[in-house]
């Protein structure tokens, strides 16, 4: 499949979790390419078979280049299988307060976008110190010691659960293979019972028609992401 990773970040680790997406797909034998959402030659996902976009929360909203894409191409990523890597400090912990938050980030997100993510993973982030600026820094330390963590300000500490995330992201591929097989399965059944034969290798991302797009409707998918 050819897999679009679309990813903004504020001090580089999500850049960093989109980095380890792309490699976990192409070991799976995916065709991935990852661009940043603040770029201007971001592709439209329409030519792509499958969408995993990244974002970091900061302040209980995502960045404004990552919202504009998903709002630019909602209907794009709407049709084609999708799934959304939401990364944040709250994630690494299990207070019920951050986690209904974090919900309702990703709620408020749809709502300004009119994406639907087919399904999320809440990623823990990064304790960037060596990154931040002095009140940044007085900041994420007064935020780890009331959750009862002690942190040292001259060191980074990296907090995402990467055998999580693989597995979420195997899922994910696996889940929209299927969907992909099904495609590729019905155009060629429906091209032989026409009496069609196909010259070339069939193209599995969608496809225009008189300059709109035309694919079956997208199947919500549905698993556990633990």
């Amino acid at each position: 499949m050819r897999v679009l990773i679309v990813f903004s970040t504020t001090e580089g680790h999500a850049r960093k979790l989109a980095e380890f997406g792309a490699v976990r797909l192409t070991s799976l034998g995916h065709q991935v390419q990852v661009q940043d959402a603040a770029e201007s030659n971001v592709p439209d996902p329409i030519g792509f078979d499958c969408a995993l976009l990244v974002a970091s929360v900061h302040v209980s909203r995502y960045q404004r280049s990552f919202i504009e894409f998903a709002s630019k191409h909602c209907a794009a990523l709407n049709r084609i299988p999708n799934a959304f890597v939401s990364v944040s400090l709250s994630a690494a912990g299990d207070n019920p307060c951050d986690l209904a938050g974090l919900r309702n980030c990703v709620e408020r997100l749809e709502l300004e976008t009119h994406w639907h993510p087919g399904v999320v993973h809440h990623a823990a982030g990064a304790m960037l110190f060596r990154a931040y600026g002095f009140f940044t820094k007085l900041v994420i330390r007064f935020i780890a010691q009331r959750r009862g963590k002690v942190v040292n300000t001259s060191k980074d500490y990296d907090l995402t659960d990467y055998i999580a995330l693989e597995t979420f992201i195997d899922d994910f591929a696996a889940n929209a293979t299927l969907r992909w097989e099904s495609d590729r399965d019905g155009f060629i059944n429906r091209a032989a019972a026409a009496g069609h034969a196909l010259t070339e290798p069939w193209q599995p991302a969608t496809q225009l028609r008189d300059g709109h797009p035309s694919t079956a409707p997208f199947l919500r998918l549905i698993f556990s992401a633990n």
